[in-house]
């Protein structure tokens, strides 16, 4: 991924929030409320949601990571900008009738035309794209600074599964990538190989334990380029 391609993605979901945040005032005034529960509900499954999908997305040993090519940074970039357009021509269509949360509004109108008539939920399906977009991106852009490792195979990048643990990345990874001498298949094999600089155990299991890190720095200092 591309600083440009990144940037793009930033600037849409900051311009969407600041329209949104803008355009939240001007609305007609509430009469009735109602769906509170419901709504706060669907806000957490989202939520949660949403945790999980970026979880489920560290641990899988077989996660791929898309090419990094112009072609790919502006296919991406054209997502998300149509899903941010198609939430704010959702957003111009209801005008004042607009809410947070279902409510009944004073001469409140059922909206039908623009893109009510494509979808149900146009301002949802625009915010979907937007985040289609996005999550390729943000592992590919946490590759690129360092904080997890790939291994190319072919065309795809594969990430280790050693880096791993208890639904999150180990702790003192990024260190420990910037530290090791060595590449990073020569990482994989020194982290899943048990080292007698660390009682018998690999580094992998070390990192997650506590205190661990500071061990396994240390070891890998102890490592020369030559050896790797």
């Amino acid at each position: 991924m591309t600083d440009t391609t990144w940037l793009f993605i930033v600037c849409c979901w900051i311009a969407w929030v600041l329209y949104w945040l803008i355009m939240a005032f001007p609305t007609k005034r509430t009469v009735e409320r109602g769906g509170l529960i419901g709504y706060r509900v669907v806000t957490v499954v989202l939520v949660i949601g949403l945790i999980a999908a970026g979880r489920l997305l560290h641990v899988s040993s077989h996660s791929h990571l898309w090419r990094t090519t112009l072609a790919l940074g502006a296919l991406t970039d054209c997502v998300v900008a149509a899903g941010a357009a198609f939430t704010v021509w959702a957003r111009i269509t209801l005008g004042r009738n607009w809410s947070a949360e279902v409510t009944f509004k004073q001469d409140h109108e059922l909206i039908e035309s623009g893109p009510y008539a494509l979808a149900r939920h146009p301002i949802y399906t625009g915010l979907i794209a937007m985040a289609l977009g996005i999550t390729p991106q943000a592992v590919s852009k946490r590759v690129a600074s360092g904080g997890l490792l790939a291994l190319r195979r072919g065309r795809v990048n594969r990430l280790p599964a050693w880096q791993f643990y208890e639904d999150t990345v180990l702790p003192g990874l990024k260190q420990l990538i910037s530290t090791y001498p060595g590449g990073a298949l020569s990482l994989t094999i020194w982290a899943t190989s048990p080292s007698p600089d660390l009682d018998g155990t690999t580094p992998a299991q070390v990192l997650a334990r506590r205190g661990g890190p500071s061990r396994v720095l240390e070891a890998a200092r102890a490592l020369t380029p030559a050896a790797w």
